[in-house]
Protein backbone atom coordinates (compact mmCIF):
# COMPACT_ATOMS: atom_id res chain seq x y z
CA UNK A 1 0.00 0.00 0.00
CA UNK A 2 1.33 3.84 -1.00
CA UNK A 3 1.88 6.23 2.03
CA UNK A 4 -0.98 8.32 1.00
CA UNK A 5 -3.10 5.26 0.36
CA UNK A 6 -2.61 4.37 4.02
CA UNK A 7 -3.14 7.94 5.41
CA UNK A 8 -6.21 8.53 3.37
CA UNK A 9 -8.13 6.12 5.56
CA UNK A 10 -8.09 8.00 8.62
CA UNK A 11 -10.21 11.24 8.96
CA UNK A 12 -7.91 13.77 10.43
CA UNK A 13 -9.81 17.27 10.56
CA UNK A 14 -11.60 16.34 13.80
CA UNK A 15 -8.14 15.26 15.23
CA UNK A 16 -6.51 18.11 14.04
CA UNK A 17 -9.51 20.70 15.59
CA UNK A 18 -9.60 19.02 18.92
CA UNK A 19 -5.67 18.82 19.16
CA UNK A 20 -5.92 22.16 18.56
CA UNK A 21 -8.33 23.37 20.87
CA UNK A 22 -6.52 21.02 24.12
CA UNK A 23 -3.53 23.25 22.83
CA UNK A 24 -4.84 26.14 23.63
CA UNK A 25 -6.58 24.74 26.63
CA UNK A 26 -3.36 24.36 28.35
CA UNK A 27 -1.58 27.48 27.35
CA UNK A 28 -1.64 29.99 30.40
CA UNK A 29 -3.60 33.12 28.78
CA UNK A 30 -3.04 36.70 30.25
CA UNK A 31 -6.37 39.24 30.07
CA UNK A 32 -6.75 42.45 31.26
CA UNK A 33 -10.05 44.28 32.20
CA UNK A 34 -10.91 47.83 30.52
CA UNK A 35 -14.92 48.41 31.95
CA UNK A 36 -16.58 45.20 31.77
CA UNK A 37 -14.63 43.92 28.94
CA UNK A 38 -11.73 40.96 29.55
CA UNK A 39 -9.36 41.69 26.78
CA UNK A 40 -6.99 38.44 26.47
CA UNK A 41 -3.60 38.95 24.73
CA UNK A 42 -1.78 36.17 22.50
CA UNK A 43 0.01 33.34 24.61
CA UNK A 44 3.43 34.62 23.25
CA UNK A 45 2.62 38.15 23.36
CA UNK A 46 4.78 40.16 26.23
CA UNK A 47 3.16 42.39 28.98
CA UNK A 48 4.39 44.53 31.49
CA UNK A 49 2.77 46.37 34.10
CA UNK A 50 4.79 49.60 35.15
CA UNK A 51 5.20 51.68 38.03
CA UNK A 52 5.81 55.50 38.28
CA UNK A 53 5.62 56.77 34.84
CA UNK A 54 4.67 60.01 34.09
CA UNK A 55 2.75 60.49 30.97
CA UNK A 56 3.53 63.31 28.84
CA UNK A 57 0.58 64.85 27.10
CA UNK A 58 0.90 65.94 23.43
CA UNK A 59 -1.21 68.83 22.63
CA UNK A 60 -4.25 68.49 19.83
CA UNK A 61 -5.23 64.79 20.28
CA UNK A 62 -8.28 62.89 21.03
CA UNK A 63 -8.92 62.62 24.38
CA UNK A 64 -8.53 58.71 24.75
CA UNK A 65 -4.94 58.98 23.59
CA UNK A 66 -3.33 60.47 26.69
CA UNK A 67 -0.20 60.95 25.38
CA UNK A 68 3.42 58.99 25.56
CA UNK A 69 5.37 57.41 28.17
CA UNK A 70 9.01 56.66 28.44
CA UNK A 71 9.67 52.90 29.10
CA UNK A 72 13.43 52.44 29.12
CA UNK A 73 14.03 54.87 26.40
CA UNK A 74 11.19 54.01 24.00
CA UNK A 75 8.41 56.30 23.47
CA UNK A 76 5.23 54.55 23.85
CA UNK A 77 1.88 55.88 23.16
CA UNK A 78 -0.60 55.25 26.48
CA UNK A 79 -4.84 55.01 25.68
CA UNK A 80 -7.69 55.09 27.62
CA UNK A 81 -9.42 52.42 26.14
CA UNK A 82 -12.52 53.43 28.49
CA UNK A 83 -12.98 56.70 27.03
CA UNK A 84 -12.41 55.61 23.38
CA UNK A 85 -15.62 52.52 23.90
CA UNK A 86 -17.47 54.89 25.25
CA UNK A 87 -17.25 54.38 29.02
CA UNK A 88 -16.38 56.70 31.76
CA UNK A 89 -13.17 57.47 31.31
CA UNK A 90 -10.17 55.83 33.71
CA UNK A 91 -8.67 57.20 36.26
CA UNK A 92 -4.64 57.15 35.96
CA UNK A 93 -3.29 55.10 38.54
CA UNK A 94 0.59 54.55 38.02
CA UNK A 95 0.31 51.20 39.37
CA UNK A 96 -2.28 50.09 36.61
CA UNK A 97 -0.57 50.96 33.30
CA UNK A 98 -0.12 48.17 31.40
CA UNK A 99 2.29 48.21 28.20
CA UNK A 100 1.78 45.47 25.73
CA UNK A 101 4.14 44.12 23.11
CA UNK A 102 8.11 45.16 22.93
CA UNK A 103 9.53 48.04 20.76
CA UNK A 104 8.27 49.80 18.11
CA UNK A 105 4.89 47.75 18.58
CA UNK A 106 4.36 48.24 21.95
CA UNK A 107 1.70 50.18 23.20
CA UNK A 108 0.45 51.15 27.13
CA UNK A 109 -3.22 50.77 28.19
CA UNK A 110 -4.84 51.91 31.62
CA UNK A 111 -6.39 49.17 33.11
CA UNK A 112 -9.07 48.66 35.85
CA UNK A 113 -7.39 45.24 37.51
CA UNK A 114 -4.06 43.90 36.77
CA UNK A 115 -3.99 40.92 34.21
CA UNK A 116 -5.29 37.83 34.91
CA UNK A 117 -3.73 34.28 34.09
CA UNK A 118 -6.13 31.85 32.80
CA UNK A 119 -6.26 28.36 32.15
CA UNK A 120 -8.40 25.35 30.92
CA UNK A 121 -11.55 28.07 29.66
CA UNK A 122 -14.52 27.07 28.13
CA UNK A 123 -15.23 28.45 24.55
CA UNK A 124 -18.37 30.28 23.90
CA UNK A 125 -20.67 29.92 20.84
CA UNK A 126 -20.14 33.25 19.81
CA UNK A 127 -19.16 36.73 21.36
CA UNK A 128 -21.16 39.09 23.36
CA UNK A 129 -21.38 42.37 22.47
CA UNK A 130 -18.27 44.52 22.79
CA UNK A 131 -17.64 47.88 21.75
CA UNK A 132 -17.56 48.67 17.84
CA UNK A 133 -14.30 50.24 18.34
CA UNK A 134 -13.16 46.44 18.64
CA UNK A 135 -14.89 45.19 15.35
CA UNK A 136 -12.30 43.16 13.65
CA UNK A 137 -10.22 43.30 15.96
CA UNK A 138 -11.41 40.44 18.39
CA UNK A 139 -11.06 36.49 18.43
CA UNK A 140 -12.69 33.52 19.99
CA UNK A 141 -14.51 34.10 23.34
CA UNK A 142 -13.87 32.33 26.60
CA UNK A 143 -15.97 31.73 29.61
CA UNK A 144 -14.13 31.03 33.05
CA UNK A 145 -15.22 32.40 36.77
CA UNK A 146 -17.86 34.13 35.86
CA UNK A 147 -15.62 36.11 33.54
CA UNK A 148 -15.56 36.08 29.63
CA UNK A 149 -12.85 36.75 27.87
CA UNK A 150 -11.76 37.47 24.39
CA UNK A 151 -9.55 37.38 22.32
CA UNK A 152 -7.58 40.52 21.29
CA UNK A 153 -5.20 41.17 18.30
CA UNK A 154 -3.78 44.16 19.91
CA UNK A 155 -1.57 44.92 16.59
CA UNK A 156 -4.38 45.27 14.49
CA UNK A 157 -6.76 47.10 16.99
CA UNK A 158 -3.31 49.55 17.73
CA UNK A 159 -2.56 49.92 14.54
CA UNK A 160 -6.23 51.20 12.95
CA UNK A 161 -6.53 53.52 15.55
CA UNK A 162 -2.99 55.46 13.68
CA UNK A 163 -5.84 56.49 11.01
CA UNK A 164 -8.35 58.42 13.92
CA UNK A 165 -5.01 61.30 14.22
Amino acid sequence: MKPSEALSQYQFEGLIDELAERERQDVARYAFLVGDVWLMLGSTTNAEVINDASVFSIPNTPDWFLGLVNQRGNLVPVFDLKQLFGMEPAVIRKSHMLVIDEGQKSACVLVDELPKSGKNMQRLGKTPPMPDSLSGHLGDAYHKDNMVWVEFDHRSFFNSLSTRF
